[in-house]
């Protein structure tokens, strides 16, 4: 189907053929449509339109023709709407029509990244045209593949993206989600590099990958050179499992002091604690109190920080870090009482 300046001639042929299908209202009213805009009134135009599509807005044929001449006026909008019309009324000899233009109208707006609006459109010609779908949805991704060659990839991001939409919307089982999810994946396995940004856009397609990438965290967990970074590492899991699946993964290197909670901690000499006491929240006041004068002991944070006992009193203390390990300093028991 063409569009253009041949546009008000279809109209006018059309008129023809289906005349005994209009009332005489309608027809009068697109003619008058069709004149006011021959001499370039719009207003007037519009106005005629809009009475014909209120009165016979079940006639898929002076629907599909309105809409022709909403084209005509480069009205979109308009004629979007009463295309879709047309397509809701199926059957009519208008569906194949007006589903070649919900394609080529979603190709335009995909041109311009207006990639919601696109998708809308392709649905809409994909209800029409249900033939056309698979091939679309291949086409898209593979422009999403043209953009990511060239650099583009917050713009490749966004077709695969609407790819993957319209390929769950019409039910398709072209796997495009898996295929997408793949991608994703193996670009950060063969850049050699923790970019976890690759591995949550993988996730975002399908799960198939998940496995992979929990174990691929877990790896990195048990490399990771220093306490913050296991923190840190193990944190990543929240981005693709629960608090209570990642816990079952990698167990916490530190226990929650509650508020109001109690803690003895009994230490020999140079002994490191097995994990962390973790506070409430930084800057959350708390006690400690040593079991007699000859036990000295220091504060080290998951940071490194070590704060000696010269500056820990026995009244409230405050530390701007969530998680810390007491220390001993000499030779004696460590016994130290802490309460939040």
């Amino acid at each position: 189907m063409k569009y253009g300046k041949i546009t008000i001639y279809v109209v006018l042929v059309l008129l023809i053929t289906t005349i005994n299908s209009f009332s005489s209202d309608s027809l009068n009213l697109i003619k008058e449509a069709n004149n006011h805009l021959s001499k370039g009134n719009t207003v007037m135009a519009i106005k005629s339109l809009e009475q014909a599509r209120f009165e016979s807005s079940d006639d898929p044929d002076i629907m599909f023709n309105v809409g022709l001449i909403y084209h005509a006026m480069s009205n979109v909008r308009m004629a979007i709407t009463c295309f879709e019309e047309v397509i809701n009324q199926a059957p009519n000899q208008h569906v194949a029509a007006a589903g070649h233009y919900f394609y080529e109208e979603g190709r335009n707006t995909f041109n311009k990244k207006r990639y919601d609006e696109a998708e809308r459109l392709f649905l809409l010609c994909f209800k029409a045209l249900p033939n056309k779908s698979s091939k679309t949805i291949r086409q898209i991704h593979g422009i999403g593949m043209q953009e990511w060659n060239q650099g583009h990839r917050k713009t490749a991001y966004n077709c695969f993206m609407t790819a993957h939409k319209l390929d769950k919307a019409t039910g398709k089982k072209t796997a495009i989600g898996d295929k997408i999810s793949n991608f994703y994946y193996n670009t950060c396995m063969q850049t050699g590099k923790p970019c976890l940004n690759f591995l949550k856009r993988s996730c975002e397609f399908s799960d198939k990958n998940l496995p992979n990438i929990v174990a691929y965290i877990k790896k990195l967990h048990s490399v990771a050179e220093n306490d913050q970074q296991k923190d840190d590492i193990r944190d990543y899991l929240l981005l693709f499992i629960s608090s209570k699946e990642r816990d079952k993964e990698i167990s916490p290197d530190y226990e929650i002091l509650n508020p109001g909670q109690y803690k003895v901690v009994a230490l020999l000499n140079g002994e490191k604690p097995k994990k962390y006491l973790r506070l409430p929240s930084t800057g959350y006041p708390f006690k400690i109190g040593r079991s007699h004068d000859q036990t000295n002991f220091c504060i080290k944070t998951r940071t490194g920080l070590i704060i000696p006992f010269s500056k820990i009193r026995t009244s409230n203390f405050f530390l701007d870090h969530r998680d810390f390990m007491i220390i001993p300093t000499d030779k004696n028991i460590v016994k130290i009482g802490i309460k939040t």
